[in-house]
């Protein structure tokens, strides 16, 4: 029969809290008063509620050494910190659920009462008697504080009474237990951190409680305004449960961005194809039917026309090829940007196809009197690559040679064949390129101001879609210029 005393004797608090701890001793002492143990049915309840006893050694120091043992792998450090980790999260769910229990059986409403019956428990129970200290502020909110001494606390007994010492404090259940509790009690976030423990030599196991956010700013105020203990302290730590606790909802937040970013991707995804399907299609095809009708009027599928007349629709299919080459690059650009850009390599002959493209520009450079200047070194060099991107950039360095070189000038174009790559230069004898412009001339947008880029009205993409084409099919491009009147070359290699 457990005896209920008159007096506050199952815990030490401030003189202004002990007539509220009396009146919670007094009702935690009439649920312990109705114990009832039954070996021949192995049962032991309080209060109606069945206890079991478990050896304290059994649920400190042994359990701590058989956890370590099972992560001895992961270095002592490590076997360590899970093993307290192991212990903290009981202890403190634990905690948790008796207070709510408890609350429930004893009728408790107030927090505050809910609260002051924990330590009263505590004692009860076999964990350790209580001694909270004046400064503390039980307050139901994140500015919670509680600074308490663990007399008699049965993890550091059974560390004493196990010869053995440590170099950090081990009242971690003690820490779980009373945190769990509270936090039940007050319905706030609170945890526990033992920063002296008499297992490891010092005079008290001592205990700061507060909110996870606030913790370590206590402890920190505490030691500086008492430096006298400052050499116990010694790796102290906050437990891991709401550590780990944060980082899994930290997971579950990232988790739900990255689906929502998929989600959002998708609908990109599905935009991204609409807008290629109206270049392609939309504009494309009716720029193509200008074009085609433009061309039958100007081959005479319209009778005669004047002179005036002719000029005009030379007008319409100049700016339609301009707008065709500006749609194409638009696409070119926008399936790179978008991922849509596959390559897919085929074996071809390089300098043929070369060949194929002089033929293309021939008139434009017969019409401007200029000299084309060929080497291949040797014929027949054979490629994997993506034909079509090869050909759109090796026409496109072609076009610009013939657009910016002067009436007579000169274009050489070399083909060179190494071990193990093919190297092509088209040269130009035009106006050449300032150094200051040599970096960013393969840049998206980036244009030279000339007369000629002005009237051919260029996006900036032709050589970044080079760029990108070349390095796509495993090759690198780049640009020579001596200067302004000094001509210029574009080389680019690709893998034999």
């Amino acid at each position: 029969m457990v005896e209920i005393p008159d007096i506050l004797n199952t815990v030490k608090v401030p003189k202004e809290f002990e007539p509220l701890f009396t009146k919670a001793q007094e009702y935690v002492g009439k649920y312990f008063k109705e114990k009832r143990e039954d070996p021949t049915r192995g049962t032991i309840e309080v209060f109606g509620q069945r206890y079991i006893l478990v050896r304290a050694a059994a649920m400190s120091v042994e359990f701590f050494d058989i956890v370590k043992d099972l992560y001895k792998e992961a270095g002592e450090e490590e076997a360590n910190s899970i093993a307290r980790s192991f212990l903290f999260d009981l202890a403190h769910a634990i905690g948790k659920a008796d207070a709510r229990k408890f609350h429930e059986k004893m009728g408790l409403k107030d927090p505050i009462a809910k609260l002051s019956a924990g330590p009263v428990h505590f004692a009860y129970t076999g964990w350790a008697f209580v001694d909270i200290f004046p400064e503390s502020k039980p307050s139901p909110d994140e500015n919670y504080y509680l600074i308490y001494d663990h007399p008699y606390s049965f993890e550091s007994d059974a560390w004493q009474r196990a010869g053995k010492k440590s170099d950090f404090p081990v009242c971690i259940m003690n820490s779980g237990y009373s945190s769990g509790w509270c936090e039940e009690s007050f319905g706030i976030p609170l945890v526990a951190s033992e920063i002296t423990c008499a297992a490891k030599g010092d005079k008290a196991c001592r205990f700061i409680m507060a909110h996870p956010s606030k913790v370590e700013g206590y402890i920190k105020e505490y030691l500086a305004k008492n430096p006298g203990i400052l050499k116990q302290v010694t790796k102290y730590e906050i437990p891991g449960f709401f550590k780990r606790k944060r980082e899994e909802e930290e997971r579950r937040r990232v988790e739900e961005k990255t689906r929502e970013a998929n989600r959002q991707l998708k609908k990109m995804d599905t935009l991204k194809d609409e807008f290629l399907s109206i270049v392609t299609h939309d504009l494309k095809t009716p720029l193509v039917s200008v074009l085609g009708y433009a061309d039958m009027l100007l081959g005479g599928m319209a009778g005669d026309l004047n002179e005036k007349q002719k000029e005009y629709l030379s007008a319409v299919r100049r700016q339609g090829k301009t707008l065709d080459e500006m749609i194409g690059s638009i696409l070119e650009y926008t399936r790179m940007e978008f991922g849509k850009l596959s390559v897919v390599p085929t074996e071809f002959f390089l300098d043929q196809m070369i060949v194929e493209l002089l033929s293309d520009i021939k008139p434009q450079v017969d019409q401007k009197r200029q000299q084309l200047e060929v080497e291949m070194l040797p014929q027949d060099v054979q490629v994997r690559c993506d034909q079509g991107m090869i050909r759109r950039v090796i026409s496109n360095l072609l076009g610009n040679a013939v657009k910016y070189t002067p009436e007579g000038g000169r274009i050489g174009v070399r083909v060179e064949k190494g071990e193990s790559e093919v190297k092509v230069c088209i040269r130009d004898s035009g106006r050449g390129i300032a150094a200051e412009h040599l970096p960013r001339l393969f840049d998206k947008f980036f244009m030279v101001s000339t007369k000629q880029a002005r009237e051919k009205r260029s996006l900036g993409l032709g050589l970044y879609i080079a760029k990108n084409f070349v390095e796509a099919n495993g090759g690198k491009i780049w640009v020579e210029s001596e200067g302004l009147g000094k001509g210029t070359k574009f080389c680019f290699t690709l893998p034999l």
